[in-house]
């Protein structure tokens, strides 16, 4: 039996144990080999579970892409559609149908953001000025409608706010 042969037994038969349940160090005492044999002969076994499964998760994702690219042309066609003298003439419906084909190839990706996706760092942006104004004139302007506001709510209200 060749080596080869011979380890991916081994591996076949420490995943049959843990699926049964058993730990690490009793597949090691009944195989006869160390822990950390059974230990990494788990991880490469779940590892080329998932190579297996991620070039097939592409493979289908390259497929269903073309899929839909197929199906997208003609409507796309239709939507953006132009006469001989040049006057608009697309589809809605066809304009509806090429938007939801395009909503899926976006997901078909992964480039589909949600809200809670988007992250806006304000230590990075920065604040430009007209020329005609100035910082302070700026601030001293809030300044005072921010009085201005309060006093109309301590009016109202007959008592100070703050």
């Amino acid at each position: 039996m060749s080596k080869n042969l011979a380890i991916k037994l081994r591996r076949n038969q420490i995943l049959e144990y843990k699926i049964a349940g058993f730990t690490n160090q009793k597949i090691a005492e009944t195989l006869n080999v160390s822990p950390s044999v059974v230990s990494s002969d788990i991880k490469a076994s779940l590892q080329a579970l998932e190579d297996s499964t991620s070039k097939n998760v592409d493979k289908m994702r390259v497929l269903t892409n073309a899929r839909l690219e197929n199906l997208l042309v003609p409507y796309y066609m239709k939507a953006v559609a132009v006469n001989d003298v040049g006057e608009f003439e697309g589809d809605i419906e066809s304009a509806e149908f090429s938007r939801k084909i395009l909503n899926d190839i976006r997901q078909l990706w992964g480039a589909d953001l949600k809200k809670q996706d988007i992250n806006i760092d304000a230590r990075q942006q920065t604040v430009v000025w007209d020329k005609d104004e100035s910082p302070n004139d700026l601030l001293e302007d809030k300044i005072k409608k921010y009085i201005a506001r309060n006093n109309r709510i301590t009016d109202k209200t007959g008592t100070d706010s703050n």
